[in-house]
């Protein structure tokens, strides 16, 4: 993504408004000879690259753009491991020392330099290149992306809007119903439409969800967003915290919240508004409004979406072992009567005694979650979410705030505490716990 020196925005009455590039043969020739000089660079040093691309900066009219570009093409670039230095540092210092031990003093640090290469039976060029092969300009191109210049484009909205969105302290998002979608791409087509009998009806955001809005709500779990959803007659409502309303690691969570912006613009139809307090150049504090929504344009990551981490695809085959009846299931949103929707991050179906089977859900609640860990036992206290289990990472069982909830009934009966990724034991018995009390 872009960082705040090159950030290119505007303030238009409390709106701000990104500045998104637009395909003009003037970008369109920058963008084509970035690409073809990173592209033609494979094999040489990162310094070398960079030192050689200045002229090509300095020719737009936009440096801000053009430093973007040049930003995001290396960004995607690989780059062979660095060669280890440290033994011929050694050798050459024990090389050197010998020499002014032995009083060989030479009249130049050239000749110097020469004398300790040829000792080691290399050549002065090489031996000052290997020296330093290990620091990070000296690391070389191992490839460059193949993008086209509309790419660069998207690629480069896409970081802006990013880079807006680590100043944010809260954004508003709303992932239309099917019917809003519909009507989006074709004008005649109510939100509501009509019924034989002249009615008009609506469709319910759960039953109308195919699987795309619980991945996109499961991606804010995995993310660890501070997220509240509600169900509403558009659709669904995530209020989402901004990394400027974080007061713990607050560059990490910025960094989750725009890695969940392309999985947000792989939705067919959905808006966002987004409250910033941005600094200018000059220090100043500057607050507005960003709004975005899929006419936007900005390119979405839909196969990140289904995307499962290896670690939870393990804890599968280890609690599948352990447990044989059971089995991991899609999580189901869970609809309370207020509107708000508990999104599960697992959902495993188990096998009772007489053979029937349950699903229990899980909910892990992470650094940032601490509010609403405190909310999701008062629910599960009164009866409001049976066959809901609740993991608990440590980092956030240490704050005190929270210490005292772990000591209620209620976690004790539904809860576990885990590291990361929970493990296959204390998720097990979590899940024997919780489907003993529901089934009575």
């Amino acid at each position: 993504m872009l960082n705040r020196e090159l950030l290119r925005y505007r303030l238009n009455q409390g709106a701000v408004v990104p500045g998104l590039v637009k395909d003009t043969p003037a970008l369109r020739s920058l963008a084509e000879d970035l690409l073809g000089h990173w592209q033609k660079s494979i094999g040489e040093r990162l310094e070398d690259i960079e030192e050689s691309a200045i002229p090509l900066l300095h020719r737009s009219r936009t440096m801000l753009i053009a430093r973007g570009f040049h930003k995001l093409v290396g960004d995607a670039c690989t780059f062979a491991d660095p060669t280890s230095a440290e033994t011929l540092r050694s050798q050459a210092l024990a090389a050197s020392a010998e020499r002014f031990v032995a009083k060989a003093l030479a009249k130049t640090a050239e000749e110097h330099r020469a004398a300790v290469a040829a000792q080691l039976g290399s050549d002065a060029a090489a031996l000052l290149e290997g020296l330093y092969a290990d620091l990070p300009g000296a690391t070389r191109l191992a490839s460059a992306p193949a993008w086209t210049p509309d790419e660069l484009f998207s690629h480069y909205n896409l970081a802006l809007c990013q880079g807006l969105l680590l100043s944010a302290r809260e954004l508003e998002v709303t992932l239309h119903a099917a019917a809003k979608a519909s009507s989006r791409e074709k004008a005649s087509t109510s939100e509501h439409a009509p019924t034989r009998d002249g009615q008009k009806s609506s469709v319910s955001p759960l039953k109308s969800d195919t699987g795309g809005r619980r991945r996109i709500l499961s991606a804010c779990r995995f993310h660890r967003l501070l997220c509240e959803v509600r169900a509403t007659t558009d659709g669904l409502h995530l209020t989402i915290g901004g990394p400027d309303a974080v007061l713990d690691q607050a560059s990490r969570y910025g960094l989750n919240l725009a890695q969940f912006l392309p999985r947000l613009a792989a939705e067919p139809a959905w808006t966002m508004k987004a409250r910033l307090r941005l600094r200018s150049r000059t220090g100043v504090t500057l607050h507005g409004v960003l709004e975005l929504n899929d006419r936007t344009g900005l390119p979405g990551s839909p196969q990140a979406l289904g995307y499962v981490p290896p670690e939870l695809r393990d804890l599968s085959d280890q609690l599948a072992e352990r447990c044989p009846d059971w089995r991991f299931v899609e999580p189901e949103l869970r609809a309370l009567h207020s509107g708000e929707l508990v999104v599960p991050d697992l959902a495993i179906s188990v096998s009772d005694q007489a053979g029937k089977q349950q699903v229990v859900s899980v909910e892990l609640f992470h650094r940032w979650h601490g509010r609403a860990l405190a909310r999701r036992l008062d629910q599960i206290a009164a009866g409001r979410l049976p066959g809901l289990a609740i993991g608990v990472e440590r980092g956030l069982a240490k704050l005190a705030e929270i210490a005292p909830l772990l000591e209620l009934p209620t976690f004790s009966a539904a809860g576990f505490l885990f590291s990361d990724i929970p493990t296959q034991r204390a998720l097990s018995d979590a899940i024997r716990r919780v489907a003993e009390k529901t089934a009575d």
